[in-house]
């Protein structure tokens, strides 16, 4: 598909009106119906769901992420093999940054002073293992042609956590400040590195179950923006998406 326009289209099992979604609020979805949607709207790339924004998976016998509760079927298995018939490629999605059940098992990894609509979780070695396993399940048990990894950026932090403390000694390999917060400089560079650390985490995972496109969802927040410009994720992802509404952020 990268050598044509992708055409392509969510819809999104992530949001209700009030905000998030509850577990199984659409449990009821059609995978058929889903199908006929996306053919008349001239998809030529299914977006759907491996795992929604509430930590919840969308194909059965999941091992990892719980199964969405109420599903009667196996919405994704059921929705990819009607779109192979039609010779359609099926992504899912992952979201990095926020996830309900992760953060109700971690709390002391998540920071929960963020709202519930932006990026919470810092990228632990123990929540890289987690989500890691959840990407490698889906692609053992899915025919996903690869799938979209939302808000991949480090947390909304308005203080630091105790893990991330060690954290910062291991990626910039300096204490951190006794003031209690490391200088601008300091923090890119961590970020950066941690992003970097959670891409190839995610990558080598890819890597060592099957080829899959990866499509990465950041978004970006300012032009030439330190975090990311140069960055080895931007220069090694199959697709990104730029969800920032300034277009020429990407560029």
């Amino acid at each position: 598909m990268t050598a044509h326009l992708i055409k392509s289209f969510c819809i999104d099992f992530n949001w209700d009106p009030s905000g998030p979604a509850q577990p199984g609020l659409f449990a009821h979805a059609d995978p058929a119906a889903h199908m006929r949607w996306y053919r008349e709207l001239g998809a030529n790339v299914i977006q759907t769901f491996c795992v929604s924004y509430n930590g919840y998976a969308w194909y059965a016998g999941s091992a990892i992420a719980p199964v969405t509760p109420g599903m009667p079927g196996n919405f994704l298995g059921d929705l990819t093999r009607l779109a192979h018939r039609e010779g359609l490629p099926v992504m899912g999605y992952f979201c990095l940054g926020a996830n309900p059940v992760w953060e109700r098992m971690h709390p002391e990894q998540t920071h929960l002073e963020a709202d519930r609509t932006t990026f919470r979780i810092t990228f632990t070695d123990d929540y890289l293992d987690y989500f890691c396993r959840s990407v490698a399940d889906a692609l053992r048990k899915t025919d996903v042609a690869g799938f979209m990894i939302d808000w991949f950026r480090p947390p909304r932090r308005q203080h630091w956590l105790d893990c991330e403390r060690p954290m910062f000694r291991e990626l910039v390999g300096r204490e951190f400040p006794s003031a209690g917060a490391p200088a601008a400089e300091e923090l890119i560079e961590f970020e950066r590195r941690l992003v970097e650390r959670a891409w190839v985490r995610i990558k080598e995972t890819v890597d060592s179950v099957r080829p899959a496109i990866i499509w990465t969802n950041h978004p970006f927040e300012q032009a030439n923006d330190p975090l990311w410009n140069g960055h080895r994720l931007l220069r090694e992802v199959d697709w990104v998406l730029n969800e920032a509404p300034e277009v020429e952020f990407l560029d």
